[in-house]
């Protein structure tokens, strides 16, 4: 098969566990640049809080971003696609998440909201000290997300650490009509409009590149990936990845931290150098 497009995970498969490319995947990048492959990222993040990571592997395709809600390219600014969470839904899962007592970040078009310095939003405010003014991730710690905030939400992301708790807040959320919610890790819970997925986010990417689906790669380690893997033509699986995204696959790679995407890509590809 003539495949034209690959489209890559980040965490937990196109980047190692210290959240950096490796020498191995950025130059298989290059690689399928001077094919005349296309590379694209599918992500749960914002493109925009991904900008460092695009400026490295040069990358002028649209991303797939908060698991397939936004469709869009951060760099030149060409905006493609959306879905957002209305407003009702909004305030219904703001409702249970105080009500529960979860840290949660809420993702707009540019910036992430929270109402806490903890768990992710303390991460991303570490990451900005390490970036340029230009790459910093937008991130406004508000006294109250109800009246603080007032833009499109995208996606709600909810962390917590107890899987028992979280598997019951996802089973109520998915109560809720007109919204879904999955764990995109294991103590990460991603809340989006319903419908939202990146493997239907993927159709779209394909449609607007002209490329058909038996015609694309897509390599991912969790359960927000397997919707892709399945659209895809040709599906990869990380070694790290959940069970379920093996059972999904044409093949299984080795983990992220061992060069899993450059590897896999190099047999699909039969690249030796």
């Amino acid at each position: 098969m003539n495949y034209k497009l690959v489209v890559a995970d980040m965490d937990g498969t196109f980047l190692n566990s210290k959240h950096e490319i490796s020498n191995e995947n950025l130059k298989i990048v290059q690689e399928l640049k001077k094919r005349g492959i296309l590379f694209s990222i599918a992500t749960g993040r914002l493109d925009t809080m991904i900008k460092a990571y695009l400026r490295e592997i040069e990358n002028n395709t649209p991303v797939i971003c908060c698991n397939g809600a936004l469709l869009r390219n951060a760099i030149k600014g060409e905006f493609y696609n959306s879905h957002i969470i209305k407003r009702d839904d909004f305030l219904k899962i703001v409702d249970l998440c105080k009500k529960n007592e979860l840290i949660f970040d809420v993702f707009c078009e540019y910036t992430v909201y929270s109402e806490s310095i903890k768990g992710r939003a303390r991460y991303y405010l570490k990451y900005n000290e390490s970036l340029c003014e230009e790459e910093k991730v937008s991130i406004k710690i508000v006294d109250n997300i109800y009246t603080d905030l007032n833009e499109k939400v995208f996606k709600i992301l909810i962390e917590n650490d107890n899987p028992e708790l979280l598997g019951q807040i996802e089973e109520e959320l998915n109560k809720i009509s007109g919204i879904e919610a999955y764990k995109s890790t294991s103590n990460l819970l991603d809340i989006m409009a319903e419908g939202v997925t990146k493997g239907n986010a993927l159709k779209d990417l394909a449609t607007i590149l002209k490329i058909k689906r038996e015609e694309i790669i897509a390599i991912g380690d969790n359960h927000n990936d397997i919707s892709m893997l399945e659209y895809a033509g040709y599906a990869i699986a990380m070694g790290n990845a959940e069970q379920a995204v093996k059972d999904v696959a044409d093949l299984v790679t080795t983990s992220n931290d061992e060069d899993g995407v450059a590897k896999a890509l190099r047999e699909v590809f039969n690249i030796n150098s």
